[in-house]
């Protein structure tokens, strides 16, 4: 029966992963690549783990689909539940005149009795997650302002369609330069 260890050795980083093992460095014990002993001058990748799936360029370019997609996300929920939102509370009617007629307490139970003002709720909820992973995607500096500006976008369109309400030229003007500055902010 052999009890030897195996070859190469089994070791795991602080997270569970394998470590892969060099050989031929001119040194009679194996060490684990990025584990440099004293006097050793670093590799050109020391550190690094070997055997990536991904290349650098490849990782940043799937970097930038994750931002962009999380950013669409936000975009998406906060549009949708800011139309659920208006609905709900159109259909609850004026907030102010409720109160003063019926009290606090009927303006609350309508409005989270509405199923539209849940959903909305909802939405903004998957919009705020949605922006947390993007930003742990992508820069502050590319994110909130592409959410905001493309929410904005979306908001026209979607209040247009779903809202039967009047969007005058002016909003669709400044949509479009919302849009531009989008697109310079994206290249």
């Amino acid at each position: 029966m052999n009890l030897a260890p195996p070859w190469p050795p089994v070791a795991r980083d602080e997270f569970g992963a394998p470590i892969r093992w060099e050989r031929g460095t001119g040194d009679q014990n194996p060490r684990p690549f990025g584990k440099l002993r004293a006097g050793s001058v670093p590799a050109k990748n020391a550190g690094t783990r070997t055997g990536h799936p991904l290349s650098q360029g490849d990782r940043q370019v799937m970097k930038s689909i994750y931002t962009w997609s999380a950013i669409l996300a936000i975009v998406f929920a906060s549009v949708v539940g800011d139309v659920l939102l208006a609905r709900a509370m159109k259909q609850v009617g004026d907030v102010g005149a409720l109160r003063r007629r019926a009290g606090l307490g009927v303006v609350i139970g309508r409005t989270l009795g509405n199923p539209n003002f849940l959903l909305g709720v909802a939405a903004m909820a998957v919009a705020f997650f949605s922006l947390l992973f993007a930003l742990s995607w992508g820069d502050v500096s590319l994110v909130a302002p592409a959410a905001a500006s493309l929410t904005f976008i979306g908001n026209a369109v979607a209040a247009k369609i779903f809202l039967h309400e009047k969007v005058d030229r002016r909003r669709w003007i400044a949509a479009s330069l919302v849009a531009a500055g989008v697109a310079l902010l994206a290249g």
